[in-house]
């Protein structure tokens, strides 16, 4: 199931953190900001630097891999 999440000011504020804490663009930090909000998610990109901060805070894979564990 793929769901798409609009991010909220909360959502927003979470972002502008992890930017501080992490080496995140803002498109990074919201898509991580938003994943951390989601019970139950992977976060699926082929962004390599996405990928590398999000790990060990929230399940990530690239499109390949996410689809090889669904299967």
């Amino acid at each position: 199931i793929v769901e798409i999440v609009i991010p909220d000011e909360i959502s927003l504020m979470k972002a502008d953190n992890l930017q501080t804490d992490l080496p995140l663009s803002p498109l990074d930090a919201m898509c991580l900001s938003a994943a951390l909000s989601l019970p139950n998610i992977v976060l699926v990109s082929r962004d390599k630097e996405l990928l590398e901060s999000a790990s060990g805070i929230v399940p990530a894979a690239t499109p390949e891999d996410f689809l090889k564990t669904v299967r």
